[in-house]
């Protein structure tokens, strides 16, 4: 057990680690710098789409605030870093309480440490590791409302879903199988659950 968990806290160090070296030495590059363009422009102009017609105005919302502590490059990609931190932290419990064998949640982590998607995003000023935080996010909290329904988590659930789908349009590969399924629960169980979490998301 103690090797098990040094090497789980290994891999999860070498990966933040990383990510902090990409994030510190590799310079700006074309789509970071469009996305501070971005939130650079006033609030209107984000909302309505002028600024970037292919994603919504979520991320760009989000950055124009997180901007306001500093616009150094360092402090606007320290934000997906810390969606990173997140994402790690989700997958652990996800594979914990979902996942009989007991490696699951270091192969879990490794897996994502080790994809070459989330190498290249998880530091740089884009929407995608956040996304991801608000897919994995709202999956964790589908799974336990399934087994029962609180007021706080639905209530949280639906504002996470709501978010995500004005963060980034990928955000949809996760939410339209969702309720999908969703319905489909509801019509083979008819829970409460099932009906509250259908009513949520539509």
């Amino acid at each position: 057990m103690r090797i098990y968990t040094l090497i789980f806290y290994f891999i999860i160090l070498v990966g933040i680690t990383g990510r902090i070296y990409l994030a510190i030495s590799l310079p700006l590059w074309h789509d970071e710098a469009y996305s501070i363009w971005a939130s650079q422009e006033s609030f209107t102009r984000i909302l309505s789409g002028a600024t970037d017609p292919v994603h919504p105005p979520g991320y760009y919302l989000f950055l124009k605030l997180w901007s306001l502590v500093s616009e150094h490059l360092l402090w606007l990609r320290l934000s997906s870093i810390l969606f990173a931190i997140a994402n790690i932290y989700i997958l652990s419990i996800l594979a914990k309480k979902h996942m009989k064998d007991s490696m699951a949640p270091a192969l879990s982590i490794a897996a994502y440490m080790l994809s070459g998607y989330f190498i290249i995003f998880d530091w740089q000023v884009r929407m995608y590791t956040g996304l991801t935080t608000f897919i994995l996010f709202s999956f964790m909290l589908f799974l336990s409302l399934r087994k029962k329904s609180h007021t706080k988590n639905l209530m949280l659930f639906t504002i996470l879903n709501t978010i995500g789908l004005y963060f980034d349009y990928g955000f949809l590969w996760y939410y339209l199988p969702l309720v999908l399924i969703s319905i489909w629960i509801l019509g083979t169980k008819k829970s409460a659950e099932a009906m509250l979490i259908v009513s949520s998301l539509l």
